[in-house]
């Protein structure tokens, strides 16, 4: 049971740089959209004064269609983790999803949590496990991708 709190936990730990990553993808992404535009109007003027051979151009194009194929597949599987964190806190009830959505989605110190909730450190210690156990049986690890116990992959 140990560890599947500290399983659930280092998955509630990574949420905010899950979204993190996702931004920076995203941001990746639209560079190679404005380069890709360049690159086609420079084809296009290439194409009619014919100095380049069309293949080596098309070649780049395809490697960039490629490239983008492979970081949209990246960019839908982190969404996929981080819908999921979210439909399992948004499935809990009562004070273990509060405290999850406090410490894990909003961020928050754990001084702040204890403090928006009204609760001690004891306390917060209690539900908090609770919590993370509730995740852990509610949560799908297939889509969360977290390694089990042995290093291996459960899928």
């Amino acid at each position: 049971m140990h560890d599947d709190v500290y399983e659930a936990k280092t998955v509630l730990e990574n949420y905010r740089v899950l979204k993190e990553r996702i931004k920076d993808k995203e941001f990746r992404l639209e560079e190679l959209h404005e380069k890709a535009k360049k690159s086609t109007s420079n084809y296009e003027a290439i194409r009619v004064s014919g100095t380049m051979d069309k293949s080596r151009v098309e070649t780049a194009m395809i490697s960039a269609i490629d490239l983008e194929t492979q970081m949209k597949k990246s960019i839908d599987q982190l969404y996929a983790k981080q819908y999921e964190i979210e439909r399992v806190v948004d499935l809990m009830e009562g004070q273990e999803a509060r405290i999850l959505e406090l410490r894990f989605i909003d961020g928050l110190k754990w001084e702040t949590v204890m403090e928006k909730m009204f609760i001690s450190e004891t306390t917060s210690k209690r539900i908090v496990r609770n919590a993370l156990k509730i995740f852990h049986s509610l949560a799908d690890f297939n889509i969360l991708g977290k390694k089990v116990s042995g290093g291996e992959d459960r899928t």
